[in-house]
């Protein structure tokens, strides 16, 4: 029978540490990078190991089995596991070393490279999970039940963070105008990395198209259009009912509270910017009338951006 272990990583607050500064962003794409954080906040993972053996047990040697699920979804969105030997994970790590020691000999001096937001975004969100020993360091001999209990730890936390990069780059890629730029095209470049290692199943990149179709139709709500729209005449949001009334406020306070701003689908309906982009974690139909939150144009819309 083959030796298993396993351990479980809850879903993190990540978006609270992520680089990519949502105030910095556009009203669409801001609110794209908070859905995705929604979403990938929701992620757990869980780890089991299996030690299979080679040649009549001569060579043994550990597989770390993820399975990565949303504890925001009830009904199933396929299977999403991945299946690793610490080499493939220890490869991937120097093909991402190698990747960024080309990208930083393009740079003609330190001041190209300090402007490069590219480079400075794939730099802050991967180079400090590539480090060893937050990378699980390399052995010359057979696996102890101490080097399985730590690489199962540390390649755990190591997937959780390529998740947060794979969403932050994503995000930035769709939001960039310059997207003919070599330094576009080494982050594109890490991006498709990232997400064939990752394995994502044709799922999960259903729900991530759908998602992103259904944020990228919200479109801000002014407050005078609020007073002149019959159906908000309750001033609640329907999701957490409570109501969004700014009248007491200072403007400049609403303004800075997201969770107050207001935005509606194309069937018209108004939210909460927070509720409504929650909800989208489970549906992506509108919280009332049920319509689909997103047009026939944007359903287009490619998310993986390749």
């Amino acid at each position: 029978m083959p030796h298993r272990a396993s351990s479980v990583v809850s879903p993190s607050m990540s978006s609270a540490s992520s680089p990519l500064f949502i105030n910095e962003l556009d009203g669409p794409s801001r609110r794209l990078l908070k859905a995705r954080h929604h979403d990938v906040d929701k992620m757990e993972i869980q780890t089991n190991t299996l030690t299979a053996m080679l040649h009549s047990e001569a060579i043994k040697f550990t597989v770390y089995k993820l399975q990565i699920r949303s504890t925001a979804r009830a009904t199933d969105t396929g299977e999403w596991t991945l299946a690793k030997r610490y080499s493939e994970f220890f490869f991937f790590r120097q093909t991402l070393l190698k990747l960024f020691q080309r990208w930083d000999l393009q740079f003609r001096d330190d001041k190209k490279r300090v402007q490069c937001k590219e480079f400075a975004l794939a730099t802050s969100l991967l180079l400090p999970s590539l480090e060893i020993p937050t990378f699980p360091r390399k052995h010359m001999r057979c696996d102890t039940e101490a080097i399985v209990k730590e690489r199962r730890r540390k390649l755990q936390h190591f997937v959780r963070k390529l998740l947060d990069a794979y969403t932050d780059i994503s995000v930035f890629l769709h939001d960039t105008q310059s997207r003919s730029s070599r330094n576009f095209n080494n982050l594109q470049e890490m991006q498709l990395l990232i997400e064939e290692f990752l394995d994502i199943p044709k799922e999960q990149k259903e729900i991530n198209r759908r998602q992103t179709a259904a944020v990228l139709a919200l479109e801000d709500v002014v407050e005078d259009e609020q007073k002149a729209d019959s159906s908000c005449r309750d001033r609640t949001c329907c999701i957490c009912l409570n109501d969004y009334d700014s009248d007491d406020d200072e403007p400049e306070v609403d303004e800075l509270q997201s969770e107050d701003r207001m935005v509606k689908l194309p069937c018209s309906h108004q939210f909460h910017e927070d509720c409504v982009i929650d909800w989208f974690n489970t549906s992506t139909t509108c919280p009332l009338c049920r319509k689909p939150a997103f047009t026939e144009e944007q359903w287009t819309f490619d998310v993986s951006i390749n």
